[in-house]
């Protein structure tokens, strides 16, 4: 009944959080579309890209006619005292509706260049967003995995402390009746006491995961957060066979590399449009104006021109070699980007094909664990063993349990962080 009472105890405090208004359970497809939705992040991307395509928009309209109708009232009067005439009183009360139209019929391509250029940008601002939401997704999904973790690590260690309280009143018992030594006691209760104080520790690694869990959602602090859906540890996980294939995938398919090319597309393109401004440009433009009331009257215009900086004191000189500058840079940061997201990837792959292997040889622990605790126990009970065989069988349990439960989230998060440096889709994208 203690034991029963203490681990009930532990339940209540830590887990209360979790059973307060939480009838249903969270699933991982429900966290990912509530981080899409809530997350600050996310949002700010998606702003990010309506800005873009804004700013194509505008470069766009260039090629477009400017018509402007407008309406004009002018009411005055004015005095003039002349010696001949006297006072003189004269009255101005008119109104006035034109409408203008010009537009640029031609010109040496810079229009062309600028919008070629924004569009570059609108698609690399679109990898942008789709890179901060892989991310996003990642970190969900890791911290959904690593308070899985740390609840099943929370029953290894309240399941620890059941075993211990039971041999330690086994123990008692024995003492009591003189089948076993005083001083066993001494070791059963440290078993027992340490094995609570790794029950608390474990609790408060799943509320500090929890909360982590709850903030990249956007939920707030008040918001409780419902029983997480558990995953299946005999899913079936593939291990990757070959890290060429994977390292040529990572490079064609990541977005956050797909955007930095973009963007070195749009800086060429904005180089050759700052030439064409640093030698001769010309431009044919057409404008008409139309005078509809208080009198009718029609005008048009159309207009050559061409210029050519003479002397600008080297501005635009400048300008040509600050944007050479900047794309050299620009490559310069690419190749070491994608020297760092090869290694991201070899990392990721070296580190999903050990997991695997990991995992296999921690269940086989597992199950020789438990057959050797169960074999240590029955033969205590039948007086062939002591009680040091029984505890040292159960920390082998222990080990085994924490292990298992260790090897199956760092297998799963290890396969994602695969599939995010592969550029690979990942779950709710």
């Amino acid at each position: 009944m203690r034991n029963s009472l203490f681990v009930l105890a532990l339940a209540a405090v830590s887990g209360g959080a979790f059973a307060q208004d939480a009838p249903k359970t969270l699933t991982l497809t429900e966290a990912l579309r509530l981080a899409k939705e809530k997350n600050g992040t996310i949002r700010a991307a998606i702003a990010d890209i309506e800005a873009a395509r804004a700013r194509e928009k505008q470069s766009f309209a260039s090629f477009f006619p400017n018509i402007t109708p407008s309406f004009s009232y002018t009411n005055g009067v004015s005095e003039q005292n002349s010696s001949q005439f006297g006072k003189v009183i004269s009255r101005n009360d008119r109104g006035q509706t034109e409408v203008d139209g010009n537009i640029r019929l031609l010109d040496g391509g810079q229009r062309n260049l600028s919008y070629r250029a924004a569009q570059r940008q609108t698609l690399a601002s679109q990898d942008v967003l789709k890179q901060t939401l892989r991310e996003t997704l990642f970190t969900v999904l890791q911290q959904y995995y690593e308070t899985l973790r740390a609840q099943e690590l929370q029953k290894v260690a309240d399941a620890q402390v059941l075993r211990t309280d039971k041999i330690l009143d086994q123990t008692v018992a024995q003492i009591d009746v003189g089948a076993t030594a005083r001083k066993d006691r001494l070791q059963a209760r440290a078993d027992a006491l340490n094995a609570r104080v790794s029950a608390i520790s474990a609790r408060s690694r799943t509320s500090t995961n929890a909360s982590s869990l709850k903030a990249t959602l956007g939920l707030s602090a008040a918001d409780p957060l419902a029983p997480l859906e558990p995953v299946d540890p005999n899913a079936a996980l593939s291990e990757p066979t070959d890290l060429t294939a994977a390292l040529t995938e990572g490079l064609g398919k990541r977005p956050d590399i797909a955007s930095r090319r973009k963007n070195i597309e749009s800086q060429r393109l904005s180089l050759k449009r700052q030439e064409l401004e640093a030698g001769a440009t010309f431009s044919l433009d057409g404008n008409a104006s139309y005078i509809v009331t208080p009198d009718k009257a029609f005008t048009r215009n159309l207009t050559f021109s061409i210029s050519y900086p003479l002397f600008d004191g080297g501005l635009r000189r400048e300008q040509v070699r600050e944007q050479r500058a900047q794309i050299t840079s620009s490559e310069a940061t690419l190749a070491q980007f994608e020297q760092s997201a090869r290694a991201q990837i070899e990392s990721a792959f070296i580190e999903t094909v050990q997991n695997q292997r990991r995992l296999e040889a921690a269940k086989l622990a597992l199950e020789a664990a438990q057959l050797n605790y169960a074999a240590a126990v029955g033969s205590k009970d039948a007086g062939a063993s002591t009680l040091i065989d029984v505890l040292t069988a159960q920390v082998s349990l222990v080990t085994a349990e924490s292990n298992y439960v260790e090897a199956i989230y760092d297998e799963l998060i290890a396969e994602l962080r695969l599939k995010l440096a592969t550029g690979r889709e990942l779950p709710g994208e």
